[in-house]
């Protein structure tokens, strides 16, 4: 359901996972914008405003960290 001009969190552990999920969304035409489990709440809540998403591809253990953070958005395991 993504398209081109559109922009999708990723927020995976480093594994074959996040390869499999970069090729998806690039292959879809749309961009990814990286979001690092480590970094910050604030940080990572400003940068998901700032850049208008609407869907994260996210891990089991990465979306229950980020629980509050991810409210709202569709994400997909």
């Amino acid at each position: 359901g993504v398209g081109p001009d559109e922009r999708v969190g990723l927020a995976v552990e480093r594994s074959t996972g996040l390869v499999a999920a970069l090729i998806g969304i690039m292959r879809s035409g749309a961009a990814y914008v990286p979001l690092d489990p480590s970094y910050p709440a604030d940080r990572l809540a400003h940068m998901i405003k700032d850049s208008r998403i609407t869907r994260v591809v996210t891990d089991a253990a990465t979306r229950q960290t980020l629980a509050g953070l991810l409210e709202g958005l569709d994400t997909v395991l």
